[in-house]
C-alpha cells in the first residue's frame, strides 16, 4: 500500500567529504523523500562524487547556490526554478514539485545564524508568493532563545 506521506530531513552538513558516511547512512536507514543540506561544502570534483553516491541509493541531487543542496528520492518530479527579487538578500533554493494535479513551491533557505530579524524579514517575503500555490518552507536558522543570564542550559 502506498503512503500519503512525504518525509524530509534537514542537515547542516558542512563538509560533504567529512560527513559522507553519516549522510549515506542516514539516507540508507531512514529513506526520506527529501534531504535538505545547508552549508554543503563541495570542493572541486565532489559534486560528481555526491551524485554517484546518491544515485547508488536511489536519489538525485539539485545543487543550489551558496551551500544549499536538495537530495530527492528518484521518482519524484522536482525541478529547480528561478529565484525572485525577494530572494536576493537570502540563501534560497527554489524548487517546484508536481504532485498529481498540484504544483508545490519548495523554498529551501538558510538564514543568518541567530538572526531573528533576518528570519522575520524573510518570512515577510513569503507573503509575496502566489496565494494559489502550495508552499513548503524548509530552513535552518541556528537560532537559540535569548537567555537573560547569558548561560546556555
Amino acid at each position: 500500500m502506498a503512503s500519503n506521506t512525504l518525509t524530509a530531513v534537514t542537515f547542516n552538513v558542512g563538509s560533504y567529504t567529512y560527513r559522507r558516511n553519516a549522510l549515506l547512512a542516514l539516507l540508507g536507514e531512514h529513506l526520506p523523500h527529501f534531504l535538505f543540506l545547508q552549508e554543503c561544502a563541495l570542493p572541486h570534483g565532489q559534486v560528481h562524487t555526491l551524485r554517484a553516491d546518491l544515485a547508488s541509493l536511489g536519489y538525485y541531487v539539485l545543487v543550489g547556490k551558496r551551500g544549499l543542496c536538495t537530495v530527492v528520492r528518484q521518482g519524484l518530479n522536482v525541478a529547480p526554478i528561478a529565484a525572485t527579487d525577494a530572494d536576493a538578500d537570502f540563501r534560497v533554493q527554489r524548487l517546484a514539485m508536481q504532485l498529481g494535479t498540484h504544483r508545490v513551491l519548495i523554498r529551501h533557505r538558510h538564514a543568518h545564524s541567530g538572526s531573528v530579524v533576518e528570519r522575520r524579514r524573510f518570512d515577510g517575503s513569503l507573503a509575496l508568493e502566489s496565494q494559489h500555490t502550495l508552499t513548503w518552507v524548509i530552513g535552518d536558522f541556528n537560532e537559540r532563545p535569548y537567555l537573560e543570564d547569558g548561560c546556555d542550559h
